[in-house]
C-alpha cells in the first residue's frame, strides 16, 4: 500500500472563548475538519519505512467514540531468566526492585523530584512482590532517594521506612510532583490517592482519597507555590476514555469539581489507558491527549491555560497525517424496503504517517516541547447511512479500525512557536531474517521505540530518554524475534538533536524509563527497571523468587555538541551516525533561502551519487538517507553547495 510523502501539523481553531468543563457524563464533541488548519512539513523521498508484521489494530471507534479497549496487548511469552547474562550490570545505582512492572500503560509518568539546592533527587514508583498469581497484594508506591552532590559517586540514602510501600492498602501508578521546600506529592490510584510528606528526605506521609470513584492511571503536575494539577481517567461507565483533570490550589487540602478535557471541540482521544500527560511551566499549564479524529490519523490534542487552571483554551491538534478515504471504496451494498433504504460503504484508506509515541514538557518560559516517535497507518471499516422513505431522513454509523502499516526510524520534536518540527533520528531498527521490525515485548504501540520521554536539567538543556533493541542483543520463541530493551539518550544541542547513545549492556532488559525536569547542569537523570529476562513478570515472563527486576537511577553526562558543517548564515549539514555503520543520515537545515546540492564522493574524487539537488526556504529542514549498503570502510566526501559556493564534509564508513 503506497504512503504519503509529506504529513501535516496541524492547529485546531475556533472561537475566542476560553472552556471551564463538561458536566460528569457528557460525550465529546467528533472534529470537524473545517476546523484544522495545517501547514506542509515534507518528509524526504527516500524514507524508509519498516513493515510490521500483521499490521495490527490498535484500536477500533464507531461513531467517533472508541470502545473500552487498549491496543492489542503482545502475547504473552513464557521466558525464564538467563543465567549466562546475570554477570552484566545494568548502569546507575540501585534503589528498589519489583516483581512487577514499573509502569505498562503508554507513558511513562513523572517518578521524580529533583532538589537542586540539595542534591538529592527522591523518586516514587509502583512495586509489588512474590509470584505474580498472589496478585501482588503489597503492590503500592514506594519512595527512596539519591544523592547527587558528587556526581562521580551517586549514594542511594538510607530511609528510616525502608523497603516498605507508603499506602495502607493495594495502589498502582503513581505520579509525583514537588511541593514548596523541596517535598513531594504522589497520587495514584483507584479511586485517586493523594500522599504527600513535608519536606526533603521526610518520611511523615499523610494519604488521601480524593476521588472519583473509579478514576485510574493519574499524571500529576505542580506550580512552585504548590497547586496540585491531575489529569486522569476512567475504564468503564459514562465517562470512560475521557480525560478527566482536578486542581487544587491549598497543596491537596480541597479539590475542584471534575472537568473534561477531552470534551468540547476537542476531538475524541484513545480510550482506555493513560495517553496523556499534563506539564506546568512559565506560568502556563499544558495538557495532552492521543486523539485519532477520522479526518487526520493519529496526533496529540493539547489544551493550556494561563491562569492556573481555571479555564481552558480551544483544543490544539497537532496531526502528523492525512487519510484520504474516499479514494478506496472497497464495495457497496444497498438494502431497500418499503420505508428505509440502507447503505453501507466498505471502505480503506491510503496508509499515511502518524504519532506513535509522544512525551510533554513545558520549560520555565511557558514553551511546550513535544517529542512523537513516527509510525504509517491505515483504516479500514464501513459507512452505513439509512434514508427513511419516503419522507427522507438520514442516519450514518461510521466503524473502522486503526491499522499500522510500518514504522519509520525518526522522531519529530516540535517546540511551541516554531515554524515546523524537526526530524530527529533514532536508532537504526533491527530487523528479523524476514525483515521485519524486532520489537521490545514491553512495547507500548508497535514501534520499535518505547516510552520516549523529554527531561531538562537545570541549564535548560532538553534531552530525551527512551527504549529499542540493539544490534547482537536479540532472542527468538516460537519463531518470533524479540529484542531486549536498551536504553538510549539524545539531546538538543544548537537546535540540532544528538546521535541516540546506547547506555545499557547486551543481556540487561531495559524498560520504562522517565526522565527528571530539573537536575545538575549537563547531566541526564533517568530512572529505569532492568532485569535480566526480556519483558517482565505480568506480560509473560516466569518469576521465579529471588530474582525480582531492579529500579535503576542514573546520571548520564549530556553531550557538548554535535558534527556539523556549517555554512555561515547559510545551511547546516549534520551527519548522524558518526561513524557511519550500517546506515545514517544527513540532516540540512537552511537559515536562508536557496539552491542546495549535497552529492557523496569518493576519497579520489569520484562521485558517487546526488542527495539532494533543489530549492530550501528559510528555516526548511531535509532528512537525507545515507545508504552505505554497497560501501566499503573508508573516509568519504558530502559536497555541498550553496547558491554556488561549495564546502566539504568528510564522513567515515566502518564495516
Amino acid at each position: 500500500m503506497a504512503y504519503t510523502k509529506c504529513y501535516y501539523a496541524g492547529l485546531l481553531v475556533g472561537s475566542a472563548l476560553l472552556v471551564s468543563g463538561l458536566s460528569a457524563g457528557q460525550k465529546p464533541a467528533v472534529a470537524q475538519t473545517a476546523s484544522i488548519v495545517r501547514y506542509d512539513f515534507r518528509l524526504p523521498e527516500n524514507l524508509p519505512s519498516y513493515p510490521v508484521a500483521g499490521s495490527p489494530k490498535v484500536f477500533s471507534l464507531r461513531n467517533g467514540y472508541a470502545p473500552v479497549r487498549l491496543h492489542e496487548q503482545q502475547p504473552r511469552v513464557s521466558l525464564l531468566r538467563l543465567p549466562a547474562r546475570t554477570l552484566q550490570t545494568p548502569p546507575g545505582v540501585k534503589i528498589g526492585s519489583t516483581s512487577y512492572d514499573w509502569q505498562t500503560n503508554f507513558l511513562s509518568k513523572n517518578r521524580m523530584v529533583w532538589v537542586s539546592g540539595e542534591g538529592v533527587l527522591q523518586l516514587v514508583w509502583m512495586a509489588g512482590s512474590n509470584s505474580p498469581d498472589s496478585g501482588w497484594p503489597d503492590r503500592g508506591t514506594y519512595y527512596a532517594a539519591v544523592d547527587l552532590s558528587d556526581l562521580q559517586n551517586p549514594q542511594a540514602i538510607p530511609t528510616q521506612r525502608g523497603w516498605v510501600r507508603i499506602e495502607p492498602r493495594r495502589t498502582g501508578w503513581p505520579a509525583a510532583a514537588e511541593l514548596p521546600g523541596g517535598g513531594v506529592a504522589f497520587v495514584s490510584h483507584t479511586p485517586l490517592r493523594l500522599g504527600k510528606n513535608g519536606g526533603v528526605l521526610d518520611e511523615s506521609w499523610t494519604v488521601t482519597d480524593i476521588g472519583p470513584a473509579g478514576s485510574l492511571w493519574p499524571y500529576m503536575t505542580s506550580t512552585p507555590e504548590g497547586a496540585l494539577h491531575v489529569v486522569y481517567t476512567y475504564s468503564s461507565g459514562d465517562n470512560a476514555g475521557q480525560v478527566g483533570y482536578l486542581r487544587s490550589t491549598d497543596q491537596g487540602q480541597t479539590w475542584s469539581q471534575e472537568v473534561f478535557l477531552s470534551g468540547g471541540d476537542a476531538p475524541q482521544g484513545i480510550q482506555g489507558a493513560d495517553h496523556y500527560a499534563i506539564e506546568f511551566g512559565g506560568g502556563k499549564l499544558v495538557a495532552a491527549y492521543y486523539a485519532i479524529p477520522l479526518q487526520t490519523g493519529p496526533g496529540i490534542v493539547l489544551r493550556i491555560s494561563t491562569d492556573n487552571g481555571q479555564t481552558w483554551s480551544q483544543a490544539i491538534g497537532l496531526f502528523p497525517g492525512q487519510f484520504q478515504l474516499t479514494q478506496y471504496v472497497d464495495s457497496t451494498t444497498v438494502q431497500e424496503s418499503d420505508t428505509l433504504r440502507v447503505t453501507t460503504t466498505y471502505f480503506h484508506t491510503d496508509t499515511t504517517t502518524g504519532v506513535d509515541g509522544y512525551s510533554l514538557l513545558v520549560d520555565a518560559q511557558g514553551r511546550w516541547h513535544i517529542l512523537a516517535t513516527l509510525a504509517q497507518y491505515y483504516l479500514t471499516g464501513q459507512i452505513t447511512r439509512r434514508d427513511t422513505l419516503p419522507q427522507g431522513g438520514t442516519g450514518i454509523d461510521t466503524t473502522y479500525a486503526l491499522a499500522i502499516a510500518a514504522v519509520n526510524p525518526v522522531a519529530a520534536y516540535a517546540v511551541e512557536g516554531s515554524q515546523q518540527p524537526v526530524l530527529v533520528p533514532l536508532p537504526q531498527p533491527v530487523l528479523d531474517a524476514t525483515g521485519q521490525v524486532v520489537r521490545v515485548l514491553h512495547r507500548a504501540m508497535d514501534g520499535y521505540v518505547d516510552r520516549i520521554k523529554l527531561g531538562m536539567d537545570d541549564a535548560g538543556q532538553l534531552y530525551a530518554v527512551f527504549i529499542a533493541p540493539a544490534e547482537g542483543d536479540t532472542f527468538s520463541v516460537d519463531g518470533v524475534t524479540y529484542g531486549y530493551g536498551h536504553l538510549y539518550v539524545t539531546a538538543e544541542v544548537n537546535t540540532q538533536w544528538t546521535t541516540p547513545q546506547n547506555l545499557s549492556p547486551n543481556g540487561i532488559d531495559c524498560s520504562f524509563p522517565t526522565a527528571s525536569k530539573g537536575g545538575p547542569a549537563g547531566y541526564a537523570l533517568v530512572a529505569y527497571q532492568a532485569g535480566t529476562v526480556p519483558g517482565s513478570f505480568v506480560q509473560g515472563a516466569v518469576w521465579e523468587p529471588g530474582k525480582d527486576d531492579d529500579i535503576y537511577v542514573y546520571a548520564h553526562g549530556l553531550p557538548v555538541g554535535v558534527r556539523e558543517t556549517e555554512v555561515p548564515g547559510a545551511v547546516q549539514l549534520l551527519v548522524q551516525p558518526h561513524p557511519l555503520t550500517q546506515s545514517g543520515y544527513a540532516q540540512l537545515r537552511s537559515v536562508e533561502a536557496g539552491w542546495v546540492t549535497v552529492e557523496l564522493y569518493t576519497s579520489i574524487g569520484a562521485k558517487l551519487q546526488t542527495l539532494y539537488d533543489g530549492w530550501l526556504n528559510a528555516g526548511e529542514t531535509r532528512l537525507l538517507w545515507l545508504n552505505i549498503t554497497e560501501l566499503s570502510s573508508g573516509v568519504y566526501y558530502l559536497k555541498l553547495r550553496f547558491n554556488g559556493k561549495p564546502f566539504v564534509r568528510q564522513i567515515v564508513v566502518l564495516r
